[in-house]
């Protein structure tokens, strides 16, 4: 929880896939912050699969890449009987998106030199011989998709985290806010809110451990 003249701003870190107590604790804060008034914000990348087509063979492989991550997510979720965030994690009608849409996502990767050539190899062998959450928890891909990250790194941390921090300075002065947003966004967002005079009063950490049954 960070404040500014008078204003204030809580992050929520969050995951992929966890157990359902951890969203429905998400949720019931969102809508109790909302009833004080609260500006409630999300993350979720916009028109995954749908949107532009992609326009070139890169990019159209950081689409189909990315979107084969989210069918794993799913598996893993199913096998080990907890929920994607996606699906489990209901926001407040009044609650907004911050977020990029997929189309500029992977089209700033393709002018990047970010490319999964590799990653989309060993998926489309490794599908073949095993079950996706198996493909998800097997050690070549823990390495191949660690490597995708690092090199996506500056449009899939940096370039989000800047777009939840002007959204936060561009709302109005008397507006807190409540955001919830991927675990490992949140030092960066708070770094950069630090950096305009927002002052941190209370860091809570609570292991994702404390929510199974």
């Amino acid at each position: 929880m960070l404040e500014r003249w008078g204003r204030q701003v809580i992050l929520h870190g969050s995951v992929h896939v966890g157990p359902r107590r951890f969203y429905e604790a998400i949720q019931e804060l969102a809508f109790r912050l909302e009833r004080e008034n609260y500006t409630i914000l999300y993350e979720g990348i916009i028109d995954i699969g749908g949107g532009h087509p992609p326009r070139t063979k890169n990019e159209e492989r950081l689409r189909i890449c990315f979107g084969a991550i989210l069918v794993l997510y799913k598996a893993v979720a199913e096998k080990k009987n907890l929920e994607t965030q996606e699906e489990a994690l209901a926001y407040p009608h009044s609650a907004s998106v911050v977020d990029m849409r997929f189309s500029d996502f992977t089209a700033m990767l393709d002018e990047a030199g970010v490319t999964c050539r590799a990653m989309l190899l060993y998926l489309n062998c490794a599908l073949r011989i095993m079950s996706p959450a198996r493909v998800f928890e097997s050690v070549v891909f823990s390495i191949l998709w660690f490597q995708l990250l690092r090199r996506a790194e500056p449009v899939l941390m940096g370039y989000r985290n800047r777009a939840v921090y002007e959204k936060i300075e561009n709302d109005p002065l008397s507006k807190n806010a409540f955001v919830i947003y991927g675990d490992a966004h949140i030092p960066g967002i708070v770094s950069l809110l630090s950096e305009s005079g927002w002052e941190v009063k209370e860091r809570v950490r609570i292991a994702l451990d404390e929510y199974y049954d």
